[in-house]
């Protein structure tokens, strides 16, 4: 499942490759109105495509009735594994730094920092292709060295370059050179995919047996975790690179708080019971 996970990642991580580039392009032929047009065309495009490409993969002996009483005994469940909620949890913080990263690139790349104009979409690409690039490395990696070892190793690293850069940050007024932050910005976001998709894997081991619901419950969790602490992030945009790096670095740090607590103090492989 994490392996599984980690190339869903890469494909989900791509997309912003594009996406500035290809807004720029629909906004050639007109107004901004084209661009909500343009995410209905799309939405209609991919419901046919499920309709007509996408069976049902759970076998019948596995489906259960729909029921009231079923979907809040299977939330239950679900918000009362101690697993799956901490790092269900732990990956609703790290999708917070994604948020909050997409929230504050324009600022800092284009409009209020950097200035890169037509470059704006290059580096932000070249930024989410690294995280493709990680999210295809921990598809290699992860069931030779597992999902604990592996997350919890992207976890301390990503940790470990965000204090760094927010020193170097802080030692430049914040807004050190852009080669410089880009370098350490591209470090944390590999670090980032070697953790994300296998806490999402570990969250979801324990309840295999109500996958669906579960699923859903901790991803509507871990969005609105990620869009709190994302909008947060972002709204405490100063000119300067220091909420950016400080809010990866306070993220990281509450996220391994929460991960020793889950793992009852240890890292690096599993606890029983946990």
């Amino acid at each position: 499942m994490a392996r599984v996970m980690s190339l869903v990642m890469m494909v989900f991580i791509i997309v912003p490759v594009f996406a500035p580039a290809s807004g720029g392009l629909i906004l050639s032929f007109g107004s901004w109105h084209l661009i909500f047009g343009f995410m209905l065309l799309l939405a209609v495009v991919v419901a046919l495509w499920y309709k007509l490409r996408m069976p049902e993969t759970l076998h019948p002996e596995y489906r259960h009735k729909l029921s009231i009483r079923r979907i809040f005994r299977d939330f239950g469940v679900t918000a009362t594994t101690r697993q799956t909620v901490g790092y269900a949890s732990a990956m609703g913080l790290c999708f917070g730094c994604l948020m909050s990263y997409i929230g504050s690139a324009e600022q800092i790349f284009d409009s209020s920092i950097y200035g890169l104009g037509t470059m704006f979409p290059v580096v932000f690409g070249l930024i989410a292709a690294a995280m493709s690039v990680a999210s295809l490395v921990n598809a290699r990696l992860v069931r030779k060295i597992g999902m604990h070892k592996l997350s919890h190793f992207g976890l301390c690293v990503f940790i470990a370059i965000s204090a760094v850069n927010l020193v170097v940050a802080l030692s430049y007024d914040g807004v050190p050179p852009l080669w410089l932050f880009g370098v350490g910005l591209t470090i944390a976001h590999f670090a980032f995919m070697l953790t994300m998709p296998n806490f999402n894997s570990l969250a979801m081991e324990p309840v295999g047996a109500i996958a669906g619901t579960a699923s859903s419950l901790i991803g509507f969790y871990t969005t609105l975790i990620g869009v709190i602490c994302g909008t947060i992030v972002g709204q405490n945009f100063n000119g300067t690179v220091i909420p950016l790096v400080g809010g990866y670095l306070t993220l990281g740090v509450v996220c391994l708080i929460i991960v020793l607590t889950t793992e009852r103090g240890k890292l690096f492989h599993a606890t029983h019971g946990s």
